[in-house]
């Protein structure tokens, strides 16, 4: 073996030799940080309460309240929540039309499950304290440039890549349920898939509004609306960027 294949072997040795999974993040093993600080979207529970008021001898809400009650759960997708109590006067346990009235109004909204009345001794007749109970999804802090987007020496994600990854996740989850445990196996509706294939290839329904948006179909007597004037729900329960 020539001299010239010696010093070749003997440079290749010394340089392989500085590849350590240590200097992808400039001393600190790659494995060792993200197994102790783990990036990945966080599930946690949110409230949301709203008080309205029925006018005397009325059994539906103001334009105002209405209004104001959209815009509250504008942004909470309905799979999201867990329940919705409707805290009412002792009195008004008995106002059936009142019930069905803003148990009606929810489910055109899309919340259809989970709806609970319940007395309140500290309301007065006609108040209505709506609590929205719900999933939402804390996104990872991003981006993160902590290791190099080139080079992985420590056979992991390189720069960023998983951050933005675990990003596109938390804002794709409808039911961020789904995040905490997996549905169960569902039998496919294969009708239903050719039919959403058929309506998109002849496209049908991209200028509709999210279906539990109604700030434009409510606002009859509120004042005007247009269609998709409320921003849609964020990962389907208000994803928030950054630390919870």
């Amino acid at each position: 073996m020539t001299t010239y294949a010696y010093t070749m072997m003997s440079a290749a040795a010394l340089l392989l030799c500085a590849c350590t999974a240590r200097m992808d993040m400039q001393g600190q093993d790659p494995n060792e940080f993200y197994a102790a600080h783990p990036i990945k979207n966080k599930v946690e529970s949110r409230e949301v309460s709203v008080m309205v008021h029925f006018p005397p001898e009325a059994s539906s809400l103001p334009p105002g309240d209405m209004a104001r009650l959209h815009q509250a759960l504008q942004n909470i997708a309905p799979p999201a929540i867990d329940v919705v109590r409707i805290r009412i006067a002792k009195n008004d346990m008995h106002n059936q039309a009142r019930k069905t009235y803003l148990a009606a109004l929810l489910r055109r909204m899309g919340y259809k499950n989970g709806i609970r009345f319940e007395s309140s001794p500290g309301l007065a007749r006609g108040d209505a304290d709506i609590d929205v109970t719900y999933l939402a999804i804390v996104l990872p802090d991003c981006p993160d440039w902590r290791t190099s987007p080139v080079t992985s020496y420590s056979n992991t994600w390189q720069g960023n890549f998983h951050c933005a990854q675990e990003v596109n996740l938390g804002l794709m989850v409808a039911d961020p349920h789904d995040l905490v445990k997996g549905s169960a196996r569902v039998s496919p509706d294969t009708d239903r898939d050719a039919k959403v294939i058929e309506d998109y290839r002849a496209g049908k329904g991209f200028d509709q509004v999210a279906p539990w948006d109604t700030s434009s179909s409510s606002g009859s007597g509120a004042g005007s609306s247009t269609p998709g004037s409320g921003s849609g729900p964020t990962t389907g329960a208000g994803a928030s960027s950054g630390g919870p």
